[in-house]
């Protein structure tokens, strides 16, 4: 197995164990600025919520629009450095303004390096219609330097938080 495979494997292998690992729930509130290369614009109609504030790493050059609809099999696209190993965390915002976490996956391995797209879909009908945040993480393994404007768990490195629409089949 190449180390990108194991990289890979074991990115996945730390998001399942990090989210098996949460036990509470941020509830409404937070600051909501943020877009691509770490400048700054309103999230419009997305909900706050405490805990996870919208914003993007300077590492992260390009990001979703505000908004952009996912879990429906829409792609959504990342770009940032060819070696970056980049997971994603998907929460909807539910009726009380609380974050709930209904997916987390790695995004495809084979896809050209610096460019990061996936296109899973949500099945969890109580996401269908809601706004989401959809949460672009890494594992530091030692070949990045991040800036101050990532928010590091251990050795998760989340490089933003994006709103997204959660469109479910």
């Amino acid at each position: 197995m190449t180390n990108r495979a194991l990289a890979s494997l074991f990115a996945v292998a730390a998001v399942a164990v990090l989210a098996a690992c949460t036990t509470t729930t941020p509830s409404a509130g937070g600051d909501s600025s943020g877009s691509a290369g770490g400048g700054s614009s309103s999230a419009g109609d997305c909900p706050t919520v405490a805990g996870f504030e919208y914003f993007s790493a300077d590492i992260i050059t390009t990001a979703p629009a505000e908004g952009q609809v996912f879990g429906d099999g829409t792609e959504i696209t990342f770009e940032g450095p060819a070696e970056l190993v980049p997971l994603y965390v998907l929460s909807y915002v539910d009726d009380a303004g609380e974050a709930v976490e209904v997916q987390n996956s790695a995004f495809d391995p084979s896809a050209p390096k610096g460019t990061y797209t996936t296109v899973n879909n949500v099945f969890d009908s109580d996401a269908n219609g809601k706004y989401g945040i959809f949460e672009l993480q890494t594992i530091d393994d030692g070949s990045f330097s991040f800036d101050d404007d990532v928010s590091k768990n251990g050795d998760t490195v989340t490089l933003g938080r994006y709103c997204v629409s959660i469109e479910t089949e």
